[in-house]
């Protein structure tokens, strides 16, 4: 099931996508939620973040190739001011003199977690999305590694198109375009911690709630994008998440 968060002739809610139609969505969205009526033209309705503005968004460093001896990888916060959709703009700063394009999966959480072990750790999960973790390494420079400024600019957390239900998605590609041009083109099986491990050490960590995500970390080859460029993040069995560069 394809579940997203849309503006819909004014109202903002949750609804099943179904190829160009949507259709309301009916129980809980945690629980098993269920097709209600259609209501019309996925075109008719503006794509909105499928996160709510009360949960956080939790993204991973250092998530790909080896573990090595850690316990598990490094943990951030993106602000929520961070979160955009699917075709939005992503901002650079003035304060800044390039920003890269990192895309990941995103595994949206759907029961409360917290100190779950691995084994049960994917009983959590709701389902995923795409998120592109713009980062700024002037600004990682300018400050030092104890900052997250790099990582929490506005804009800086595209995610989208929509939360999908029933994949498995611990090895599915992921790859990224910039204007058209393969820049990325790995797999989620490259994860160092894969998704069980992910959200049992965060939830080691924090209380990880209902419809928080958590960014798993971007394969190796992230780049820097400029003012009027358009980058595509794909993970097959989702979709794809688009944005455009502006100053």
């Amino acid at each position: 099931m394809k579940i997203a968060r849309v503006e819909w002739r004014g109202q903002t809610t949750w609804v099943e996508v179904d190829g160009d139609s949507i259709f309301a969505l009916v129980g809980d969205r945690f629980g098993g939620p269920r097709r209600g009526s259609a209501l019309g033209p996925l075109a008719e309705a503006r794509l909105l973040a499928p996160v709510e503005p009360a949960n956080k968004v939790v993204g991973l460093l250092g998530n790909y190739g080896s573990k090595g001896e850690r316990a598990g990888p490094g943990i951030f916060l993106k602000p929520s001011s961070a979160v955009i959709a699917d075709g939005d703009e992503i901002k650079r700063p003035p304060t800044v003199a390039s920003i890269n394009f990192e895309p990941e999966l995103g595994v949206v959480i759907g029961r409360r977690a917290k100190d779950v072990p691995v084994q049960s750790a994917l009983e959590h999960v709701m389902g995923f999305t795409i998120v592109n973790d713009v980062t700024s390494f002037d600004a990682r420079k300018e400050d030092g590694p104890a900052s997250t400024r790099y990582k929490s600019y506005d804009t800086f957390c595209p995610m989208g198109p929509w939360i999908v239900t029933g994949i498995d998605a611990g090895a599915v590609g992921i790859r990224s375009r910039l204007n058209g041009t393969v820049k990325q083109d790995s797999s989620t099986s490259g994860l160092a911690f894969n998704i069980g491990e992910a959200v049992a050490w965060v939830s080691s960590v924090m209380t990880l709630e209902p419809g928080d995500v958590i960014s798993t970390g971007t394969p190796p080859g992230p780049g820097a994008m400029s003012p009027g460029d358009v980058i595509e993040c794909e993970i097959d069995g989702i979709g794809v998440l688009t944005n455009r560069v502006v100053g």
